[in-house]
């Protein structure tokens, strides 16, 4: 539970996620601008992560997830931290697409 308070801990999960998070927040934003209802976004990107976490553990990428394992982020904490961040952030676009348009 320690390693969750650390600032060293959300770096590298930004490091591992930030792809990741850039492709979902830009079709978060195109299914937000297009007025797509709210359940049917969260359900896009709670099937993105679980593709993407079914890829990393089936592909060659699985010694990526070693090295984060080995500093000490287990493969869970990592997709479940990566998931919130970017909640938060189509929380944030969300809200902001919502007052402009």
């Amino acid at each position: 539970m320690d390693i969750l308070f650390k600032r060293k801990t959300y770096y590298l999960v930004f490091f591992f996620s930030k792809y990741l998070i850039l492709s979902s927040v830009a079709l978060s934003f195109l299914f937000t601008a297009l007025k797509g209802p709210l359940p049917s976004i969260l359900l896009f990107k709670i099937i993105f992560w679980g593709v993407v976490y079914i890829f990393q553990l089936e592909s060659s990428l699985h010694k990526r997830l070693t090295f984060y394992n080995n500093l000490g982020l287990s493969k869970n904490k990592l997709f479940v931290l990566s998931f919130l961040f970017d909640v938060i952030l189509f929380l944030s676009i969300l809200i902001l697409v919502r007052i402009w348009f």
